[in-house]
């Protein structure tokens, strides 16, 4: 039987980040154009809840004319939404929106959880961020299963990939977490391995500082495996 290889995007949480420029950004670009030279370089995006805050729908628009047609947008949405104001925001990427990242803030408890998936999944696959498994109300496993999402994986290297059901595949990669070239390796294997069912794997590197050299070198391995 073969083994079926999900496709792999790559991409970071945010990309305001001023450690790239020299790296990544030329030292001349404008800060107006960094997004546009992102989204050429990379596949996705995971825009963070503030973003929501932060920016204007004429911003979002801006960044999803620059964007190549096939480029994917993912966004955060926390417990705290502003839905009505969410929902005109999700509208304006609809076309390349690829799936919605529901970070929830200890406890996580069922009828928040049932509240968030059901607002969110109207418009693109669901993904649960729970960073706190311990922090967790008896009968959310269930729940998640009943909605079908899955969580999104922070497992160490090696460790099995929990995607039950064929729908969101999402990696967080902190950027606390060490990633050497035969690492991330691994960690893609594993989820050629565990995610074969899934037609997209989403990489997303965060933290206040993601190595744009580990986003490169996880691109290329992408691409050779």
């Amino acid at each position: 039987m073969t083994n079926l290889r999900p496709d792999f995007l790559i991409g970071s949480k945010g990309w305001h980040f001023n450690h790239w420029v020299g790296s990544f950004y030329p030292d001349d670009l404008p800060q107006d154009w960094w997004f546009s030279y992102y989204s050429n370089e990379f596949q996705a995006v995971l825009l963070p809840a503030d973003y929501i805050m932060r920016y204007d729908l004429s911003d979002w628009q801006s960044w999803l004319d620059d964007a190549p047609q096939d480029f994917t947008f993912y966004v955060e949405v926390s417990d705290a939404v502003d839905w009505p104001r969410t929902q005109q925001y999700l509208n304006v990427l609809r076309g390349q929106l690829g799936g919605l990242v529901l970070s929830i803030d200890a406890p996580i408890i069922n009828s928040k959880v049932n509240a968030l998936v059901k607002g969110a999944s109207a418009y693109a696959p669901v993904s649960l961020d729970g960073q706190k498994p311990w922090a967790v109300e008896y009968g959310v496993d269930r729940l998640l299963q009943q909605l079908q999402v899955n969580s999104c994986w922070r497992g160490g290297v090696g460790s099995r990939v929990q995607w039950c059901f064929n729908a969101a595949a999402i990696v967080m990669r902190d950027d606390s977490v060490h990633n050497s070239p035969a690492e991330l390796r691994v960690l893609l294997e594993s989820c050629i391995k565990f995610g074969s069912s899934q037609g997209t794997v989403s990489l997303f590197f965060e933290g206040a500082s993601p190595r744009i050299e580990d986003m490169q070198t996880a691109t290329i391995i992408s691409q050779l495996l």
